[in-house]
């Protein structure tokens, strides 16, 4: 690798095709700033609107009654929400795919 680094002519290919795999790697989900994270119970869904206080650190969902800590709810619903987008992503391309 390191010699064919050297080389003029394949090492700009080699270090663009490497930054871009890269970058792929560390492909980011952008959540909408409107996404209720930390008022959502991550158990069942609800969304409990008085928690939007950011003093309320720990609450209790009014309907299946899971006890919450206000970051790691919120880190929860971030990931399933990231998931979910992933999800349609992959079903939007497989889509696509098929009518190509």
């Amino acid at each position: 690798m390191s010699n064919m680094l050297k080389n003029r002519c394949l090492s700009k290919a080699i270090s663009e095709a490497s930054w871009s795999e890269f970058r792929n790697m560390l492909e980011v989900i952008v959540v909408s700033k409107a996404f209720a994270s930390s008022q959502l119970c991550s158990a069942c869904s609800h969304q409990h609107k008085e928690v939007k206080s950011l003093a309320l650190r720990q609450w209790n969902c009014p309907s299946c009654g899971t006890h919450h800590d206000r970051d790691i709810n919120a880190a929860i619903n971030l990931k399933k929400e990231a998931l979910r987008m992933l999800k349609l992503d992959a079903l939007s391309e497989a889509s696509a795919a098929c009518t190509t």
